[in-house]
């Protein structure tokens, strides 16, 4: 019994077991509840009887614990898995998404581009109609005043015709 309550206490203590140790533990926990207990069953005393029945309890809740914190760590590892797979795909849609802005405005920047080269030309098809306007309009007045200068020649031409 003595033997017994040590292995207890002992796989209480042991809160890291790994599963070669859990099945060693439960070999020896077999050997404590079936063959020891065949060789002793009959020298028990009732007392005895409940501190095996008690005995077996506390074995199975440390087992439990074991399997339950095992669970855990592996439920824990999997929504890691998940989540660092999640933010890797997330990751990824940004980046797909920062590249088709990038180029978008890479196209944003070629029509920006090409409209300033074409307001430019615009800005001097405009300035050189204006000049070449002026110019027409210098000749014309030009040619205003020589037709004027003219008709007043002609004019004076026919009055001294007349006299």
């Amino acid at each position: 019994m003595q033997q017994y309550e040590q292995f207890l206490q002992e796989t209480e203590q042991n809160q890291n077991a790994t599963d070669a140790q859990m099945k060693e533990d439960q070999a020896k926990y077999e050997e404590f509840t079936k063959t020891y207990y065949e060789q002793f069953k009959d020298q028990l005393t009732p007392e005895d009887l409940v501190k095996l029945a008690a005995y077996k309890v506390r074995f199975v809740k440390t087992a439990v614990g074991q399997k339950l914190k095992d669970a855990g760590s592996i439920a824990v590892d999997a929504a890691n898995d998940a989540t660092n797979g999640a933010v890797n795909e997330a990751q990824g849609a940004v980046d797909q998404a920062q590249n088709a802005v990038d180029q978008a405005q890479g196209k944003v920047d070629d029509a920006a581009n090409k409209a300033k080269e074409t307001a430019d030309k615009v800005n001097q098809t405009v300035d050189q109609t204006k000049k070449d306007a002026k110019s027409i309009g210098d000749a014309a007045k030009a040619v205003g005043n020589n037709a004027k200068q003219t008709g007043n020649d002609v004019k004076n031409a026919f009055k001294s015709l007349k006299k």
